[in-house]
């Protein structure tokens, strides 16, 4: 499989690069030769920008490996093998609660935290309260 996606990514990549020198030159060419008229980019061309970037896409699909220490049974929904307690965990959402109130954040903070819904005045006042309290 590595073989392959590798073989696959170089001729993608070669198809690539050799579709984009080819547009270039087209470009080129057309500037120089035909001052006022502009000619579309040939068949060509675009059908060897695709099949690079299929060629790629393929690659990197078959690049994937599954992850072999986690394998679930789809059917029954039971871990097979490799699980370990500490790799995956369930999520306890009563700590998890806890542990959001005692920092002080609600499930809403970063909506109501957010620039545009600070009063600036009341910010401004509690400030000049404070400046008050440390000149005293």
């Amino acid at each position: 499989m590595a073989l392959t996606s590798f073989v696959l990514y170089g001729i993608g990549v070669i198809l690539l690069i050799n579709s984009g020198y080819s547009s270039y030159e087209h470009r080129q060419l057309s500037k120089t030769l035909l001052h006022s008229r502009h000619f579309p980019l040939p068949l060509d061309v675009k059908m060897e920008a695709v099949v690079g970037c299929v060629l790629v896409l393929i690659g990197a699909i078959i690049s994937i490996q599954p992850n072999q220490t986690h394998v679930v049974d789809v059917a029954s929904g039971s871990v097979v093998e490799g699980y370990t307690e500490e790799a995956l965990r369930p999520i306890d959402m009563g700590k998890a609660t806890i542990r959001q109130e005692a920092m002080g954040t609600s499930d809403y903070a970063q909506i109501e935290n957010r620039p545009g819904y600070i009063d600036i005045r009341a910010r401004r006042k509690e400030y000049q309260e404070w400046l008050a309290t440390e000149k005293k």
